[in-house]
């Protein structure tokens, strides 16, 4: 009940304001220019004011703004529509200044129909997917050659603020008389932190990984290992072409740190950059 007291309460008052709006236009004010105007009324909650085409049609934009504009300085409204014959204008009133600005006109005889053309829009995906390949330099004095490569493929949970990825990693430590051979599959998620002036993101993450290590001694023996640890990753991506370069680190438990490069392809921009 009170909801139903409520609207009728607005409808009211709106139908007053607008019923203030048009006194206004009908007074002594639209008299005085009855040369240029013939009525004012509301159509759609618009205030519209009726102009003689002979008279109206042959003023410049700068003479018809003056003319409305004292026509329209107690009309509380921002924006109203003059309808000369078949021309249509659009006018805007500047709330601070006061001031009015031809928006647009139209012809209703002859429309342009290209300027009314359906628009197609471009549907942003949500949850754009990614494919990252990138090198890693491991951090470890007792070892000669520490290269890996790893690939990450995954999807934004929030637009490139939040993802979720599924890395491999793949790669060889070297020491002076045996060398390990090394994998690991990785579930992990990270969060950025994007600065758009600047097209950077700092970033954050962690995830879960299965690792796979291959001793091999100056025997030829072979011992194998497998491993669960929680890599942490850190670092900084800048935003070019159709992805991005990414430069950062990475905690491994049973690696230690490693320094990692690479660039991450995003298909979803390179279909927009396209477009």
């Amino acid at each position: 009940m009170k909801k139903t007291l409520f609207l009728i309460i607005t409808v009211l008052l709106s139908q007053n304001i607008i019923a203030q709006d048009l006194s206004a236009f009908r007074s002594d004010k639209l008299q005085e220019v009855s040369m240029y105007f013939i009525m004012a009324k509301s159509f759609d909650e618009k205030l519209n004011i009726i102009a003689k085409p002979e008279m109206y049609n042959r003023l410049t934009i700068q003479k018809k703004a003056n003319l409305l504009g004292n026509l329209s300085s107690e009309y509380t409204k921002s924006s109203f529509i003059v309808r000369s014959g078949n021309i249509c204008e659009l006018w805007y009133k500047e709330s601070s200044a006061g001031t009015l600005r031809l928006v647009d006109s139209w012809d209703m005889a002859n429309p342009d129909l290209k300027r009314f053309a359906p628009v197609t829009m471009e549907r942003a995906s949500k949850h754009p997917w990614f494919f990252n390949f990138s090198g890693q330099a491991h951090i470890n004095e007792d070892e000669t050659g520490n290269m890996s490569f790893q690939t990450r493929i995954g999807f934004f949970m929030l637009r490139d603020t939040w993802d979720l990825a599924l890395s491999y990693n793949l790669g060889i430590l070297q020491k002076e008389v045996e060398y390990t051979t090394y994998s690991d599959i990785n579930l992990n998620s990270r969060v950025y932190y994007p600065i758009r002036k600047y097209k950077l993101s700092p970033y954050l993450g962690a995830g879960v990984a299965y690792n796979i290590s291959t001793i091999h001694t100056e025997e030829d023996e072979s011992i194998k290992t497998t491993t669960f640890s929680i890599p942490v990753s850190f670092g900084v991506s800048w935003l070019l072409g159709p992805g991005s370069v990414e430069v950062g680190g990475q905690y491994n438990k049973s690696r230690g740190f490693s320094a990692t490069i690479g660039y991450t392809f995003r298909p979803d921009m390179l279909i927009r950059r396209a477009k």
